[in-house]
């Protein structure tokens, strides 16, 4: 990026010096009196000649390059740099002490990682375990290391959009280890700790399938479910969302089952933060719902266990509570001219989205084109900007049309010229008179979002409380005995009646009488 800069300047100076970094750092002669690249890494070795011949043609740089957006980055950040400030640049990063360490023995190599790190170099833990698991990794061929560094660059791959890979790890460590860390810097270490070394390679397996799960959760697609967690940074949620969709993955579970789960986990944090409760308060539960959903071994197992899951969750909230504080939250409100409550777009916008959604039918509302209006119009008050005194339209009827209209002639335009359903029934909150039916419209926007939009099911999947003691009980009286299990993990609570019926079972009843008694 220097060398490009400095030729862009195109002044004597800036070519000369150019020259000189190109002689000096870029290129060494040849036997034919030539000069090549001599900066090679043998992955990439290819994006490196053809970045390097863009700048020598003074050709953009493909997209397609490994190093584009790096490239771009620094090239855009250097370009107001005078050719001064250039080479004082240049002599900067030249005064850096740097340490190369060569060895032919790989494990040397990670044996002077785990050294440096512990003398003060701060490594990630991703860095730590990648060094760890080609060290230790199991068979020491060439052919499993290769193949471990194919997958570590899936996992990599995974994580690009990431902001911090090392999350992903924690996450997943909560799923595949019962043990917890004390902290995130604790990650690595417990890792080594608890996965033995011949295991390292099913490890590593299970990590490319976690972090390829782990990657759809995170991402800014257009699940609604998974939207909510995103705009309300409830990121400790993941380690269990991801652990569902692992399963999804495997075909453990249907789609259907997936999205369930998604949609009454997003209705009990809706209804918790809007509560002011904060999710430090359910991490420790979420932490032990993921390892306990990532271990089950059949769609019904999975199915107890979630019910277990949601009912324990249930105990965090009281239906009393949650419709005494419905809206009251701070981020309920959305105003301009209010700072505490401008931050609060996205969160607004979206449960009104949600709340509106139902009564559209066949005609889908655009998010992205939807502005909120103030139907009162904005003044920074509490009430004003309370969510139930907003609504939604699109940016050319709140813009042209609305502007600082009074509310009765707002709520005309909006019933004539929106599209959006609950805009055209807005008239129902005016009396006779004209009077704004204000109580009204939060009462009835409460009821939507507790007993329809966002309502919280303690038992998704029909199973009482009974059947959910019943069934983790058997579970954990039958781990000893294998072919037992895998009928309990198929057949669920009707395990007894499946053996007791079936006369080749009969030694396989007797035991289960032994083990679990009569379950009638």
């Amino acid at each position: 990026m220097l060398y490009h800069r400095l030729l862009n300047i195109n002044t004597e100076s800036s070519k000369n010096r150019a020259k000189y970094i190109q002689e000096t750092y870029l290129t060494a002669p040849t036997v034919n009196a030539t000069r090549e690249l001599k900066i090679c890494n043998e992955a990439y070795d290819v994006d490196i000649k053809r970045l390097y011949q863009s700048i020598l043609d003074n050709e953009s740089v493909s997209e397609e390059n490994v190093f584009y957006k790096a490239f771009s980055y620094f090239d855009n950040e250097l370009s107001s740099y005078s050719f001064e400030r250039l080479v004082m640049f240049q002599e900067k990063l030249l005064s850096i002490n740097v340490v190369e360490i060569i060895s032919t023995q790989e494990e040397e190599i990670y044996n002077i990682f785990e050294v440096l790190n512990a003398r003060g170099k701060k490594l990630k833990q991703m860095e730590l375990l990648k060094n760890h698991v080609m060290k230790y990794i199991q068979p020491r061929t060439t052919d499993v290391v290769d193949k471990a560094k194919e997958k570590w660059n899936k996992i990599l791959n995974n994580c690009k959009d990431l902001p911090d890979e090392d999350s992903m790890l924690g996450h997943f460590c909560k799923c595949y280890i019962k043990k917890r860390a004390e902290n995130s810097d604790m990650v690595y270490k417990l890792i080594k700790e608890e996965v033995p070394l011949e295991n390292l390679s099913r490890f590593l397996d299970d990590l490319v399938e976690y972090s390829s799960a782990y990657a759809i959760i995170a991402s800014k697609n257009d699940d609604t479910d998974i939207e909510y967690f995103d705009i309300k940074r409830n990121y400790q949620v993941r380690s269990l969302l991801a652990a569902i969709e692992v399963l999804y993955k495997r075909e453990m579970i249907t789609e259907d089952d997936c999205k369930t789960c998604f949609h009454n986990l997003r209705n009990f944090f809706f209804l918790f933060h809007s509560c002011s409760y904060t999710s430090n308060k359910t991490d420790k539960a979420i932490a032990n719902a993921a390892f306990d959903v990532y271990h089950t071994k059949s769609e019904m197992d999975f199915k107890y266990v979630i019910s277990d899951v949601f009912r324990e969750l249930s105990k965090f909230i009281s239906s009393s509570t949650v419709d005494e504080l419905m809206f009251t939250t701070s981020s309920m409100h959305y105003s301009l001219k209010n700072s505490a409550y401008k931050s609060n777009h996205r969160i607004v916008k979206y449960i009104l989205y949600c709340l509106y959604m139902p009564d559209q039918r066949d005609t889908v509302l655009d998010q992205s084109r939807l502005t909120i209006e103030h139907l009162l119009n904005d003044d920074g008050s509490v009430r004003n900007s309370s969510i139930y005194n907003l609504t939604l339209t699109s940016g050319e009827i709140n813009s042209n049309e609305l502007k600082n209209r009074g509310l009765v002639e707002k709520i005309g335009i909006l019933k004539s010229r929106s599209s959006v359903i609950a805009n055209q029934k807005l008239d129902e909150y005016l009396d006779a008179q004209g009077e704004y039916l204000e109580d009204k419209r939060k009462n009835d926007l409460k009821e939507q979002a507790i007993s329809n939009v966002f309502k919280y099911e303690g038992s998704p999947f029909g199973y009482t409380k009974e059947m959910v003691d019943g069934y983790l009980k058997m579970k954990r009286a039958l781990q000893s005995d294998e072919e037992l299990l895998a009928v309990l993990l198929e057949r669920g609570m009707n395990i007894q009646t499946y053996l007791s019926n079936n006369p080749a079972m009969q030694d396989a009843y007797n035991r289960f009488l032994t083990l679990c008694g009569t379950t009638s």
